[in-house]
C-alpha cells in the first residue's frame, strides 16, 4: 500500500514539474510559416497528416529516398546478409541502428532538417530529441495481434511524433498504418492495447482511418495522442517497407526505453557532419 502511494505521489510530482516545463518553454517555441502551422493544427485536432515527401520539399530527399530503397534491396535479402537483423517474433526485419548511422548518415540528417524540427518541438512543447530512425520491412504473412500489429499508443514520452515514409506502394492488399482520428481515440487507463475485435467494441469500425499511399508518401503521425496499429490485410500480401523518424522531449517519460534506439558511441560517426542545434537533437542525453 505504501509503495503505491509513493509510486502516485512520484507520478504527480513528475507531471507537475512537466507541466511547469511546458510553460517555461511557450515563448521559446520557433515560428512557424503559414503552411507549417496548418500542418501542426492538423496534427493537433486529427492526430495524423498524410502527405508525401515531396509535399515536405525537405532538401536532399531524391538523396535519402536513393539511400533508403539500397537497404531496401539488402531487407529482400536478409539471411545473407550480417548487418540486417530479423525479429521474427514480430514479423519485422530492420537494418541495425548503429550501422544505419555509419553507412547511411544522410538518411538520419533528413530527419534533423530545421524545419521539420521546428514544427515538431510546437506539438511536443519542449525541446526535441530524435530518438531514432529506422529503415524496416514488415512481413506481409497475415499474422495479427503481435508487436505493432495491436492497436497502442506509444508510452516513450507524453508527446511523441513519428514520420513515416513509404518505401514501397501500401494498399488495401498489403500492411498499412491505420488509426483512429485524435478526437476520437478512447482513453482508458487501464487498457493500453487493443485487438480489432476490443477496438470495434470502442470506436466504430467505420471512423478508423488507413492511410494507403504510393512509395514516397509519408505520413506525420502523434503516435502518443492516437490508436494506430500496422493493419494487417485479410489474406497474406507483400511485404511492406517504409522509413520512420520518431522524436520526444529531452525528457522522455521512460528514458531507458527511449535509449535503447540509438547509443551515443553508435552515433559518433555521425558527429562531424552534425551542426550545434543538431547535436542537440541527436545526441540529448
Amino acid at each position: 500500500m505504501l509503495f503505491k502511494i509513493r509510486n502516485q505521489l512520484t507520478e504527480v510530482a513528475s507531471e507537475l514539474v512537466y507541466k511547469v516545463d511546458l510553460l517555461k518553454h511557450t515563448p521559446k517555441l520557433p515560428s512557424l510559416s503559414e503552411s507549417d502551422r496548418q500542418i501542426l493544427n492538423t496534427l493537433k485536432h486529427e492526430g495524423v497528416l498524410l502527405t508525401s515527401v515531396d509535399a515536405l520539399s525537405i532538401p536532399s530527399t531524391s538523396q535519402i529516398i536513393e539511400s533508403a530503397q539500397k537497404i531496401v534491396t539488402r531487407l529482400k535479402n536478409p539471411d545473407s546478409d550480417p548487418g540486417i537483423i530479423q525479429d521474427k517474433n514480430y514479423s519485422i526485419t530492420r537494418i541495425g541502428y548503429t550501422q544505419l548511422a555509419a553507412e547511411y548518415p544522410e538518411i538520419f540528417l533528413w530527419g534533423l532538417n530545421e524545419r521539420l524540427v521546428n514544427i515538431i518541438e510546437n506539438y511536443i512543447g519542449l525541446p526535441i530529441a530524435c530518438i531514432g530512425v529506422d529503415v524496416r520491412k514488415d512481413i506481409g504473412n497475415g499474422i495479427k495481434d503481435v508487436g505493432q500489429r495491436k492497436w497502442h499508443r506509444d508510452s516513450d514520452d507524453r508527446r511523441q511524433i513519428r514520420i513515416i515514409v513509404y518505401l514501397s506502394d501500401v494498399t488495401e492488399n498489403t500492411i498499412a498504418f491505420e488509426y483512429v482520428p485524435k478526437h476520437l481515440t478512447p482513453v482508458n487507463p487501464f487498457k493500453s492495447t487493443y485487438s480489432d475485435e476490443e477496438m470495434k467494441q470502442a470506436v466504430p469500425e467505420s471512423v478508423w482511418k488507413a492511410c494507403h499511399g504510393n512509395a514516397g508518401t509519408a505520413v506525420m503521425v502523434a503516435t502518443s495522442d492516437v490508436y494506430h496499429h500496422a493493419k494487417v490485410p485479410p489474406t497474406p500480401g507483400a511485404d511492406r517497407f517504409t522509413l520512420v523518424y520518431t522524436y520526444t522531449s529531452r525528457k522522455p517519460r521512460r528514458l531507458k526505453l527511449c535509449k535503447d534506439h540509438f547509443s551515443r558511441e553508435g552515433l559518433q560517426a555521425l558527429e562531424s557532419k552534425l551542426s550545434p542545434n543538431q547535436r542537440d537533437y541527436a545526441l540529448w542525453y
